[in-house]
């Protein structure tokens, strides 16, 4: 049997699959797989995923949901950090579960629709005028580049949230449109974090936006001290092939390692203890 930990989740296979569980269901190890997913996710940027732990959140969401990362990405997406749902993917399920709009106005400087829900029904409207009345389409240098380009469909999808909000919250569960998370997040920054020193040098996690060169120069402080042990280790996981070292790791390989570099190193601690 082959271990869990080198079990793959085939993106095509599952892409083909959409909205069933087929593929999930073959899942041992859902942890293995949220991480092994996750990072994939992030490696690839899908979703605008700038760490693996944002890749993780959006392997969950696959896994709960039962869907392919990229059925998901018609529905999800992260901005700044914070996952947002698409508007048209908010109307589309408010409509899939028996909501009707009428569109009322809809130019550059007013977006006006009614929103009907069972027996509710409620009049959604905004203005750019608004808008700028409260700051939201405000910036330091005056109206934001995506209020200026795109002012009707940025009414658009303030409108389709309230109205989505109000009279189906159950769709959204506090989640907001991306062009609300980027007004709230160009609005009100949060203070900047101190970086916090790891506690040890193998506690470094590798950057998307690392120049070329840097990934190796990372995987030779961490694992050149442990040769010829690092690379037999990483040959008998089928990681590298027969005559190749550390150096030979895929990018993505070598991303899951410097990600959680302590994993490896107590592993090669353990097996250099060993031969003692």
């Amino acid at each position: 049997m082959s271990e869990p930990k080198n079990e793959i989740i085939d993106i095509s296979e599952s892409n083909a699959i959409a909205g069933s569980n087929a593929i999930y269901n073959k899942i041992t190890d859902p942890i293995q797989a949220i991480q092994v997913m996750g990072e994939m996710i992030w490696g690839s940027g899908m979703f605008g995923c700038v760490k693996p732990e944002q890749g993780m959140v959006l392997a969950m969401t696959c896994l709960a949901e039962g869907k392919a990362p990229l059925e998901l990405a018609k529905t999800y997406h992260i901005i700044e950090g914070k996952l947002s749902m698409r508007a048209d993917a908010m109307l589309g399920r408010f409509l899939t579960t028996g909501g009707k709009v009428k569109w009322l106005v809809r130019n550059d400087k007013e977006v006006k629709a009614v929103f009907i829900h069972s027996d509710s029904e409620v009049e959604i409207g905004c203005t750019v005028d608004e808008m700028k009345a409260n700051g939201v389409a405000m910036g330091k240098s005056g109206l934001k580049d995506n209020w200026r380009k795109f002012p009707r469909q940025m009414l658009t999808a303030r409108c389709i949230s309230e109205g989505v909000r109000l009279l189906a919250p159950q769709i959204v569960s506090g989640i907001y449109t991306p062009e609300e998370v980027s007004d709230f997040s160009s609005q009100d920054k949060p203070l900047p974090v101190a970086k916090q020193l790891p506690s040890s040098p193998v506690e470094q996690v590798v950057s998307v936006a690392d120049p070329a060169g840097a990934v190796a120069s990372r995987l030779d402080d961490l694992l050149a001290k442990y040769e010829p042990t690092a690379s037999e280790y990483l040959v008998s996981k089928s990681f590298l092939r027969a005559g190749q070292t550390y150096r030979d790791l895929d990018a993505m390989t070598a991303q899951r390692i410097l990600a959680n570099p302590s994993k490896i190193v107590t592993i090669l601690e353990g097996i250099r203890k060993e031969s003692l």
